[in-house]
């Protein structure tokens, strides 16, 4: 296993654990239910660790793939920069998670005002973390990009056995 197998195997980590934490405090502000709460805040915690551990693998995946696939650069440096966005959000997202469990430990209430601050910002970061997976997509999806039309008579890219 290389750099971009182990990006590859993580980016999908923070991506659907965002959007699964964002539902279920969601769906726990809207039933008022407390157990959904705080799985939905442990999600969105746990989410934002995987989104550092993606981006953080991100680089030496891009050295790797630069030196196989022609013409990604402009791809891999749209996907790292929005990347930061959504790493960052997540990351916010994660933190006021935190602060929302640590704040309602024990009896005491969770904040709702502080719960509808993290599920907005979840939101956000749900949104980004797609458009982030996207963008990652299309680096070595040419089926993915805008304006290529890939046919079945389009040549294939030779791939080498160290590829599997």
């Amino acid at each position: 296993m290389n750099a971009a197998h182990l990006h590859l195997m993580l980016n999908h980590v923070p991506v659907l654990g965002v959007a699964f934490g964002t539902v279920l405090l969601g769906l726990g502000l809207l039933r008022e239910n407390r157990l959904l709460q705080q799985v939905g805040l442990v999600v969105l915690a746990g989410a934002a660790v995987a989104a550092a551990g993606a981006f953080l693998t991100g680089h030496e995946a891009e050295d790797i793939v630069e030196d196989r696939l022609r013409d990604v650069d402009s791809f891999i440096h749209s996907h790292e920069e929005n990347a930061l966005f959504a790493l960052l959000t997540a990351g916010l997202a994660g933190l006021l998670s935190i602060g929302a469990l640590w704040l309602g430990r024990g009896a005491r209430e969770l904040s709702r005002g502080l719960l509808r601050l993290t599920f907005a910002v979840a939101v956000i970061a749900t949104l980004l973390m797609a458009w982030v997976a996207n963008l990652g997509g299309r680096i070595s999806h040419p089926e993915a990009r805008p304006g290529d039309q890939v046919s079945a008579d389009s040549p294939r890219r030779e791939v080498d056995d160290d590829d599997h």
